[in-house]
């Protein structure tokens, strides 16, 4: 009978048990010899109770989350991620192997390093709540906007090449009021006109009276999309994997959302975004951001 990957717990042997049942012994010896031999040995075991191997591979072979405590270093990014029984947490890299951007916005002055836009009764500003957040509202005229995006926006901070692949960006948001138009990702402007859409972007989007939030590929105003499937007012994790010039996949709170993008791939350099309008109407919508980060290959 072969080595089974299953565990048990040890027991004590019952006084004077002569002989061990063999029983016994193929579970509590040699098939948990097996689960360590498995863990150990290219992270074969199913048994959360094994020891993991730290894997090292690169990111399109990371294996599915579910064993807590352990680690996966992404060879093409530089970059160790942390299982925590769900998903894959990503990280701090060393910056001098990998390019890293974190912003939890603990500060209410985004200037540093981020271009506030904000058009008629729009306004960015620090939320007041116990989490630190960045709120941007519309206010209530019509046509109404407020974005932020990353000060290089001059030439563009991101572009999809062959040296700078992969690339991870996680975002945790809220909508505030259901309705408007909201967007947050990699875009070629943040300053479009409030009813317009950017023309080349990689993002999460909800247009003013859709269902659902949308991952979306967008390249000369032509597009692709997902459907995440959620239209609440709860915070989520929104996570874009840039696995390669020619595949996007759009995750929401750990979970894929459809299948991998393979069309409408924008080659323009990219800036990280927020945005938000109310669509011409005069209405006050509201999108609230916790943190956003960005792991990507360094050229």
């Amino acid at each position: 009978m072969a080595a089974a990957d299953t565990y048990t717990a040890p027991a004590d042997w019952a006084a004077n048990e002569k002989p061990v049942a063999s029983a016994k012994l193929n579970q509590q010896v040699r098939d948990n010899t097996h689960v360590l031999q498995l863990g150990l040995n290219g992270d074969g075991s199913s048994q959360a109770e094994g020891i993991h191997q730290h894997l090292s591979n690169t990111y399109a072979n990371i294996p599915a989350a579910g064993n807590v405590g352990r680690r996966f270093y992404a060879t093409d990014l530089c970059c160790e991620f942390l299982d925590d029984g769900t998903s894959w947490l990503i990280l701090p890299p060393p910056l001098e192997k990998c390019e890293y951007f974190f912003d939890d916005f603990l500060h209410d002055n985004t200037g540093l390093r981020w271009v506030q836009l904000e058009g008629g009764t729009g306004t960015v500003e620090g939320a007041d709540d116990d989490d630190s957040r960045i709120a941007l509202s519309t206010g209530g005229n019509a046509g109404s906007r407020a974005a932020i995006m990353l000060r290089l926006a001059n030439v563009g901070h991101y572009g999809i090449g062959v040296n700078r692949v992969p690339a991870i960006l996680e975002f945790k948001v809220r909508q505030n009021q259901a309705g408007g138009l909201k967007y947050f990702g990699l875009t070629n402007t943040a300053s479009f006109a409030a009813s317009a859409e950017p023309t080349d972007a990689i993002m999460f989007r909800h247009l003013d009276g859709a269902v659902n939030w949308f991952g979306v590929c967008r390249a000369g105003g032509v597009e692709t999309t997902r459907d995440t499937g959620s239209n609440d007012n709860l915070d989520h994790i929104f996570r874009i994997v840039i696995e390669s010039t020619t595949n996007i996949s759009f995750w929401f709170d750990g979970s894929q959302v459809g299948a991998d993008v393979t069309t409408n791939l924008s080659a323009d350099n990219l800036i990280l975004f927020f945005h938000i309008n109310n669509g011409g109407a005069a209405q006050d919508r509201a999108m609230r951001a916790e943190y956003v980060q960005m792991v990507a290959a360094r050229a």
